[in-house]
């Protein structure tokens, strides 16, 4: 038997490495977690770079678009009528809601790298929501529903949180 970190022969009963100092031992497999421990981190950061992108949205729908909207009325092309136009008020109202949704979702992306026990249902119901918004959405809900919503993940998450 050699050191696998610099090449010396070892002696059956050794322990350590006589030139370099290294532990010698069997090599011990980390204990298995489950499939959802392993995903648990990535689709919490996951979602909280996707809800902040959406947060950005919201921000720039809530106060920009409610500016323009009273902006575009009154221009040549509105003429002051504008019955078309939806009032700014309703961009305003639109903006807060993705606002609410995108921090519900950083939450709910918290919650799944803390392993909190509240998060699991709020990434499901977030996920099957984000399956309408393609290609991202679609994927980060696809990804959501497959690491959490079995039966046998409850139980994973039950014992990572």
């Amino acid at each position: 038997m050699y050191c696998d970190r610099c090449g010396s022969e070892l002696q059956a009963q050794q322990q350590f490495c006589g030139s370099c100092g290294k532990p010698v031992g069997p090599v011990v497999a980390p204990a298995c977690r489950g499939r959802v421990a392993g995903h648990l981190h990535v689709l919490g950061v996951l979602w909280i770079v996707y809800s902040a992108i959406h947060l950005a949205g919201g921000v720039l729908a809530a106060t920009v678009l409610q500016t323009a909207v009273p902006w575009l009325r009154h221009s040549a092309f509105g003429m002051g009528r504008g019955p078309f136009l939806l009032p700014g008020a309703f961009f305003g109202l639109l903006g807060g809601l993705v606002v609410l949704i995108s921090i519900l979702g950083i939450i709910a992306g918290w919650g799944l790298t803390a392993r909190r026990p509240w998060a699991r249902p709020l990434a499901i119901v977030f996920g099957c929501l984000a399956l309408l918004g393609f290609p991202f959405g679609t994927a980060l809900g696809i990804y959501t529903l497959w690491v959490l919503a079995p039966s046998e993940s409850a139980r994973q998450y039950r014992e990572a949180a």
